[in-house]
């Protein structure tokens, strides 16, 4: 199937001034675009997708720096985002986006932000603008436009424990092939130990990131409209599944998870899993076998989340009746889909509050709060040092929720209450590790296409995760999609 006309011309004047001009107009820039420049754009972690800078010359000789985020240009990858709806993210800032930006609106900012960045009004705005977005669901490509935030890092770079920071520190040395490791020796992730203040930093990335996570969550708790418009429904990910619809899919989904695992461990038993590099501890094994039994109950999938109880008051839960509080997602909650701004002449993150941007909407869905914060803390920091902090988290997201749903629900005649401490703990721990044996299965299948380093990783992040936390295969639930 040919390209979408979206993802080409970007170097064309003529075309970009089309496609760019109301946006440009919208912020007092009327002069024309006489040059367009598009390069690659490195030092950014993932798996998928492609980012390039886009320059803009005008005819009064100034410029500005924009990023423009593609779908890669090969049948893989356009099959890959259409089977996934990574394409819909192409959408998320014509519809979703605002929509969330509406009710974080309502959300008063902290004292203690206020402060430090003398902006109360935009505490909330996390969600990045996009010059323009388009997305074209026959070709499951993608063309998106945003801002270059000069003054930012990926937060990902402040956890060196990351497989991302492996990978970039071997680019840096030019020894860019995973394949030059010992294949018999595990790769040493971060063996210095960390200084304090590093420790400090990404304590204070991951308690903002769970703040402005509670206000996304909280800004669309239990809260029907999300699934009676129709234009937004169409565009999160699972809203036809947790209610019941769309049971073909789910299956399809799940399945393919199931195979993929089933093949990834049948070729680890025989040596040939990545040629025999990446090794699967006991543990993890048997808890990926559980999970995996479990996939395919699409009955105990629906029950779980209680719709039920939506529209009504709601107790607090001390999880003992196993569901889940369902609410808006970002889906894929990582360090390195965000980044941090440096908002003084100082580095901000010595504040107790960086300003972050999330980034990488594809996944955008109804699911589980506390979940994207399980993933969070699995991605990208040790752990034992996630683990350390996990009651810390659970606070601060318990209380930051609470004051989301206050603020969003003040005139509304509705009153919720949130899940207790312990409830919203188990959702991490196990939201988190059952997402990502979601995730683990769907690599397992990438062995052509993906660095055997970055399977080793998330194993052993997974299996560290099982065992601080006491995960057994009795107590996993199935993958989470």
């Amino acid at each position: 199937m040919p390209d979408s006309e979206i993802i080409s011309s970007w170097d064309d004047p003529a075309t970009v001034t089309k496609r760019l001009a109301p946006a440009l107009q919208s912020r007092g820039i009327s002069a024309s675009i006489v040059s367009c420049a598009v390069s690659p754009l490195g030092g950014h972690s993932g798996l998928s997708g492609d980012l390039s800078s886009l320059q803009l010359t005008f005819d009064d000789t100034t410029s500005i720096s924009l990023v423009l985020k593609r779908t890669l240009p090969t049948e893989d990858a356009k099959k890959y985002s259409k089977k996934l709806g990574l394409y819909r993210e192409g959408v998320f800032y014509s519809t979703v986006g605002p929509w969330i930006q509406q009710r974080l609106d309502m959300v008063p900012a902290s004292c203690e932000f206020e402060a430090h960045h003398g902006d109360a009004q935009h505490h909330h705005s996390f969600i990045p603008q996009a010059l323009f977005a388009a997305s074209d669901a026959e070709t499951g490509q993608k063309a998106i436009v945003l801002d270059f935030y000069s003054n930012a890092t990926e937060a990902g770079v402040h956890f060196p424990h990351s497989v991302h920071n492996v990978i970039r520190e071997m680019d840096q040395a030019q020894n860019s092939n995973p394949d030059n490791y010992s294949t018999n020796e595990k790769p040493k992730h971060n063996s210095k130990s960390p200084t304090p203040s590093a420790k400090e930093k990404r304590l204070s990335i991951t308690l903002e990131a769970t703040r402005i996570a509670a206000s996304l969550h909280g800004s669309f708790y239990r809260d029907n409209s999300i699934f009676t418009n129709e234009s937004v429904a169409q565009s999160l990910r699972m809203a036809d599944w947790i209610q019941g619809e769309g049971k073909e899919s789910f299956l399809e989904s799940q399945k393919e998870i199931v195979d993929r695992w089933s093949t990834a461990k049948e070729r680890w038993t025989t040596g040939e899993f990545f040629d025999g590099k990446v090794k699967l501890s006991k543990e993890f094994v048997e808890v990926m076998d559980a999970s995996c039994a479990l996939a395919l109950d699409f009955d105990s999938f629906v029950s779980k989340w209680n719709l039920k109880n939506s529209t009504n008051d709601v107790a607090e839960s001390d999880g003992d009746n196993n569901e889940i509080a369902w609410c808006l997602v970002h889906g894929d909650y990582h360090p390195g889909n965000m980044l941090c701004l440096d908002e003084s002449n100082s580095n901000s993150l010595t504040l107790n509050q960086p300003k972050l941007i999330l980034l990488d909407w594809e996944v955008v869905g109804v699911g589980s709060g506390p979940q994207d914060i399980g993933q969070f803390l699995i991605s990208h920091t040790e752990t034992q040092e996630a683990f350390n902090m996990l009651d810390e988290v659970v606070i601060v997201y318990r209380q930051s929720l609470i004051s989301t749903l206050d603020a969003v629900n003040r005139g509304r005649g509705r009153r919720q209450a949130v899940p207790s401490l312990e409830a919203i703990k188990r959702e991490m721990v196990y939201g988190g590790i059952e997402r990502w044996v979601w995730l683990f299965g769907y690599m397992a299948g990438w062995e052509e296409s993906i660095p055997w380093l970055y399977m080793q990783y998330f194993h052993d992040q997974m299996q560290g995760w099982i065992v601080v936390n006491g995960v057994t295969p009795e107590s996993v639930g199935m993958p989470r999609p």
